[in-house]
């Protein structure tokens, strides 16, 4: 296959994944770069089991596509999926363990995705006329450079989230600055709907009251509760700045 076929993905989080895939199911050839040795991203392994964005107010799909391929896959992987509203909302809940698994058989289906693991971009190699363009890539497999793969592109896609790969042609164009971070905690053995909506609103408020006087630990203002697949299941969400974080906090 030519160079003009060849795309390079790095970081396979959902933004990732969909690019693979429709640019696989469009005939390129396709070399997806992940620093963990696991897809899915922060649904996978971030506890994130709520998708959003597929569905309208009135709980019907946006967009066709690959949005619809991968809740038709979802619900068909596991009977506790599900489409639920929250507040004006609709969501597809789902286990992320159950995600990982879709998305790994899903991606596997097409033999012109390469998947790189544990591995990091390294140099990137310009060329053309005006040195304009990304000719190759260099990756590192295991944060050893005796696994440097260098990859030819025709087209390379920075889908990391903080734009690893931009920052290396661009740094001058990005500002430091704090990202609000989640910390989730996924707790079972509760009583089934007793987080169920719109009790965990009222549930959240007491909690942020307690926290607010100091009967609570004070990372507990910010926590939202909601309920997870299972009966007995919820997940507690705390946000706080990155910089802020402190295992003692706990």
């Amino acid at each position: 296959m030519s160079v003009t076929n060849k795309i390079v993905i790095v970081g396979a989080g959902a933004a990732g994944l969909a690019c693979a895939i429709s640019s696989a199911t469009s005939g390129a050839d396709v070399t997806l770069v992940e620093k963990t040795p696991y897809l899915g991203g922060t649904v996978a392994h971030s506890l994130v089991h709520t998708i959003g964005g597929l569905y309208d107010d009135v709980g019907d799909y946006i967009n066709g596509g690959l949005p619809v391929q991968l809740a038709a896959r979802l619900l068909e992987a596991d009977s506790r999926t599900c489409k639920r509203q929250m507040g004006k909302l609709w969501v597809l809940s789902v286990d992320p363990a159950i995600y990982e698994q879709v998305i790994e058989e899903w991606i596997g289906q097409y033999p012109n995705i390469s998947v790189l693991r544990n591995a990091s971009p390294g140099e990137i190699h310009v060329g053309g006329k005006n040195k304009d363009r990304v000719t190759h890539l260099d990756v590192i497999v295991g944060g050893d450079e005796s696994g440097l793969n260098q990859l030819p592109t025709h087209a390379l896609v920075d889908t990391t989230g903080g734009a690893d790969v931009v920052r290396r042609i661009a740094a001058n164009k990005f500002t430091s600055g704090d990202a609000l971070a989640g910390l989730i905690f996924q707790i079972r053995g509760v009583v089934p709907n007793a987080f169920r909506f719109p009790k965990n609103v009222a549930i959240q408020r007491a909690v942020q009251k307690a926290a607010e006087a100091g009967d609570l630990p004070n990372i507990l203002r910010k926590t939202w509760f909601d309920i997870g697949i299972h009966e007995d299941e919820i997940y507690a969400k705390a946000s706080l700045l990155t910089h802020a974080y402190d295992e003692t906090i706990l």
